[in-house]
């Protein structure tokens, strides 16, 4: 597996005039980033105006990033995982875990790389799962016939 490497970037959230965030401009900015190779990148992360947004614009911007980043980091697992079923189901629990991470206020400095590294551990774990095997399909032959099967199951 490839570690993410080349251009990391730390979002300085636009603003408008009133104080609220500049969403459209954040898209294009976004937009701009990926388009010129931008390897990953973080919002309301270490740029200073993490404390300056309340909690709804918070779960706002990181709305934003995860619409914006959506497709790469679909791309990314497809790139890293084989069968699209579980690459789905990886990117959906990486979802999830945003979901469940911002229920609980814990604090996501950087959602876009965030989001890139809980994708890869759930690629790790994946890998890592041995799949199991039930007793009823384990099968063994009998030493009386080679046309005889016997269940694990019926010796239990």
């Amino acid at each position: 597996m490839a570690p993410i490497t080349g251009s990391i970037v730390a979002l300085v959230t636009p603003m408008l005039e009133d104080g609220s965030i500049d969403y459209p401009h954040l898209r294009s900015l976004i937009d701009w980033h990926i388009s010129q190779g931008t390897d990953c990148i973080g919002v309301v992360g270490t740029t200073g105006e993490s404390p300056s947004v309340d909690y709804d614009e918070h779960c706002k911007l990181i709305a934003e990033a995860v619409k914006t980043n959506r497709s790469r980091l679909r791309e990314f697992i497809r790139h890293r995982v084989s069968d699209m079923e579980d690459a789905e189901d990886i990117l959906q629990d990486t979802f999830e875990e945003l979901t469940e991470a911002v229920r609980l206020m814990q604090p996501i400095e950087q959602v876009a790389s965030w989001l890139f590294r809980v994708a890869r551990n759930k690629i790790i774990d994946r890998y890592r799962k041995k799949k199991t095997e039930s007793l009823e399909e384990q099968v063994f032959q009998t030493s009386h016939s080679d046309d005889e099967q016997l269940m694990l199951s019926d010796l239990l």
